[in-house]
């Protein structure tokens, strides 16, 4: 095997197990669809097929048009399934894995980028955002491939490597960067952390007599791009400000009445929620377990540790070190104003640096134990096992308990596919009003041979024989009102819902 490919293989071993992890079961795993990922793949297969694409979709307080786009376009190719949905963040989470596995060896040990991107692959919490249809996915993929390029085309006045070259990358991580604009409300807070990345570097060149042309051309390039990238967004709130704050004063704890307890408990909930209680809803999480499997959790911990001292003394690893600490600090804010921490997705933005600092934390432990062979030996295991159990954790206790097919509406979810099921022609009448139905909608696609009923076209539609008729809830009350019409149904039972065939003659 030639060297480059036995040096790389151990990466490629753990990004085909993460790819494999994000695209298994997309169609049963997550069970179900939540209403948030069927309002983004409604107006996005809307907006395909009206070749309408939105910059920003207003409906719901306003959400980034960026995702809904790219999730329309997965659904015009796949269907209007949990697997057209579902697509695009297994893609997005699938390539976060590769960027993170780079930056981290940029920054730091091939070994810390490797330890990083296991913890990452297998890890409960970024597989789960990797597998749901949430914009903020794209948080932590745009902005660790926009700060790799950045940092890589930087590199290059020391590599010799032309200025072409090193403008093509500027220009590729400010357009990843701008993009990032147009993903998640939480990214508007990250050219903070780009003033601590420039003025941190500024001052260290300065210092060392380093400070060139080119060193302040490419991050006018890269700047330059990403404004010219995220300029739409910035004229469509410029034009409609309230796009801006509608979703933020929503959840902000100004909204309440008690704003500073409020943020006491924000703060604290996020402080406890990598180690001690994570999110609390069936949604997002094993109801209030925390965000990271112990282990993990203590590596983490004993990588922030390091990173900090390190930042501190302004060692060799400083830079890496600095930039973690400034990311994870910067991108915990948006959740400290919120009102319902802790919660996994506000808190995305932050998945690069927790995994670096395990990486770190697991590099650190391995630095100890690797002279002595049986302590290395457990420890691999561990870590085998530790990514085993995490799997295990998301694909059975979590993806199998009742609670999360409630919280994904999966009846409803079967009854749209039953639907579907039925022959051409087949009558099919839906009756009720609430937000299952427009599960049932999406699901169907604006089937012309489905009618919608409410209550009141129930005792006055005239059923064709054989015609199937679905009450999405209080089936007891629809049947009825049919009997006493001399309408005679033959129910029958599926999982979680109930469907009645009009009998006719004797």
């Amino acid at each position: 095997m030639p060297a480059k490919l036995r040096g790389a293989l151990p990466f490629l071993i753990i990004f085909v197990l993460a790819a494999g992890l994000r695209f298994y079961a997309l169609g049963r795993i997550p069970p179900g669809i939540y209403w948030d990922e069927v309002i983004d793949g409604r107006e996005g297969l809307e907006a395909v097929h009206a070749r309408h694409l939105r910059v920003f979709y207003p409906v719901g307080s306003g959400r980034e048009g960026l995702w809904i786009n790219l999730t329309g376009v997965a659904e015009a190719l796949l269907g209007a399934n949990p697997i057209g949905l579902r697509f695009c963040p297994a893609l997005v989470g699938t390539l976060t894995v590769l960027f993170v596995y780079l930056l981290a060896r940029e920054l730091f040990l091939k070994r810390v980028a490797l330890f990083s991107v296991w913890f990452l692959a297998t890890g409960f919490w970024p597989l789960w955002i990797s597998r749901m249809c949430f914009r903020a996915v794209l948080m932590p993929l745009f902005l660790t491939a926009s700060l790799y390029l950045l940092l890589l085309a930087w590199r290059d006045e020391n590599t010799g490597r032309s200025p072409a070259a090193t403008w093509l990358l500027a220009i590729l991580g400010g357009v990843l960067y701008g993009l990032g604009f147009h993903s998640y409300i939480a990214f508007r807070i990250t050219p903070l952390l780009i003033a601590v990345l420039f003025l941190t570097q500024y001052r260290r060149r300065k210092r060392s007599g380093r400070m060139t042309a080119r060193w302040l051309a490419t991050l006018a390039v890269w700047l330059g791009t990403a404004f010219l990238v995220a300029l739409p967004m910035g004229l469509y709130f410029v034009h409609h400000p309230q796009g801006f704050w509608a979703r933020a004063l929503q959840i902000s704890i100004f909204s309440s009445s008690q704003p500073f307890r409020r943020f006491a408990h924000a703060f604290l909930a996020t402080v406890l929620m990598f180690n001690i209680q994570g999110d609390c809803l069936w949604l997002d999480n094993i109801a209030c377990a925390p965000q990271l499997l112990f282990p993990v959790g203590m590596l983490f911990l004993y990588g922030l540790m390091l990173a900090a001292r390190s930042a501190l003394q302004n060692d060799s690893q400083a830079l890496g070190s600095g930039l973690l600490c400034a990311w994870f600090g910067i991108l915990l804010v948006p959740q400290l104003f919120t009102l319902d921490a802790p919660n996994a997705v506000r808190v995305s933005g932050v998945i690069t640096p927790v995994f670096v600092f395990a990486g770190l934390g697991a590099e650190a432990l391995y630095e100890k134990l690797r002279h002595r062979r049986a302590w290395a030996t457990a420890f691999f295991l561990g870590l085998i096992l530790t990514g085993g159990v995490e799997v295990y954790r998301y694909f059975v206790a979590w993806a199998r308990n009742p609670e999360v097919a409630s919280a994904f509406a999966q009846p409803y979810v079967k009854l749209g596919q039953h639907l579907n099921s039925l022959p051409k022609g087949t009558p099919r009448y839906v009756f009720g009003s609430d937000w299952g139905v427009e599960i049932v909608k999406f699901l169907t696609q604006g089937d012309p041979s489905i009618i919608y009923l409410s209550r009141g076209q129930l005792s006055t539609t005239n059923f064709e024989c054989d015609s199937v008729i679905v009450p999405v809830h209080n089936k007891g009350m629809a049947f009825a009102g049919l009997a006493r019409r001399g309408i005679r149904i033959h129910a029958i039972d599926h999982e979680g819902f109930t469907v009645g065939v009009v009998q006719c003659g004797r």
